[in-house]
């Protein structure tokens, strides 16, 4: 996408390790600011910790508890090295003085699988990965990610709440190559944000409405450098560089069934 033409026809969607991955490669193929122009953020969302029920913890307390009493031996799952969830695991360390050893899966249907049979004690993951299997009692939801409840898991408090201070949304937004002329890239925001209004208020959207932000241009920037600048505690971390994710074919990440929607609507607009 950085090196495809500047017309508006070639986008990149991606979550936010579009903001991360500049911190976990010492060189990377481009500048995440001088290459790209900043379309709209299209949505945001929350991640969870969940665990087996034999383990036993029912809150973040409890959680850090038992962390202390085991060091060193707590594994969690994630959807790979370098993702979002794995830095809400080392920021969940930082937070709490103690260590959890992620292992780190390709995706994250086999770390639910590994989770619901009891292989694997704990996981970070989208709340969509593994609401259902919580509502069944086949895992338990430990806490959330965001600044405020998910309204699909009301019963469930945030890390904030629990007095552990962990604060990490995800979201999704569209970017075009740099040098796309300004007019292109505000026919597009207004196109996307147009689209996303609808999907919500035909309620076909599976996240909270409230959640939607139009974030054009300098706002998603923003956005961006205070993910990184978040994220600076990878330093002390030393992930797997055979499975750093690549941002430049990000679709490996499982889209929520509206986002999916969006771009698809897109899509036929510019045919």
């Amino acid at each position: 996408v950085a090196k495809a033409a500047p017309d508006g026809y070639t986008l990149l969607v991606t979550s936010p390790e579009f903001a991360i991955n500049p911190s976990m490669r010492a060189k990377m193929p481009y500048d995440t600011f001088r290459d790209f122009a900043f379309i709209s953020q299209l949505a945001s969302g929350q991640f969870m910790m969940a665990c087996h029920p034999n383990v036993p913890v029912k809150n973040a307390k409890e959680l850090v508890a038992l962390a202390k009493a085991r060091p060193d031996q707590l594994t969690y799952g994630t959807s790979g090295a370098g993702t979002s969830m794995h830095f809400l695991g080392l920021k969940l360390a930082s937070a709490t003085g103690v260590d959890y050893r992620p292992v780190h899966y390709r995706g994250s249907g086999q770390s639910v699988a590994d989770l619901t049979s009891g292989q694997l004690p704990l996981v970070i993951l989208p709340i969509n990965d593994t609401i259902e299997h919580h509502r069944t009692g086949a895992v338990r939801i430990i806490a959330t990610s965001d600044r405020e409840r998910s309204i699909f898991l009301p019963e469930v408090p945030t890390f904030k709440e629990q007095g552990v201070d962990v604060e990490t949304p995800g979201w999704y937004a569209a970017y075009a190559p740099a040098r796309t002329p300004a007019d292109i890239v505000a026919r597009l925001n207004k196109a996307m944000v147009e689209i996303a209004e609808r999907i919500i208020a035909q309620k076909e959207a599976d996240f909270d409405p409230t959640e939607f932000k139009d974030r054009y241009d300098d706002a998603l920037r923003e956005l961006i450098k205070a993910k990184q600048k978040g994220h600076k505690i990878v330093e002390a971390a030393e992930p797997d560089d055979t499975n750093v994710i690549d941002l430049m074919a990000a679709y490996w990440l499982v889209f929520p069934r509206w986002h999916l929607q969006v771009i698809a609507e897109f899509q036929s607009m510019l045919t």
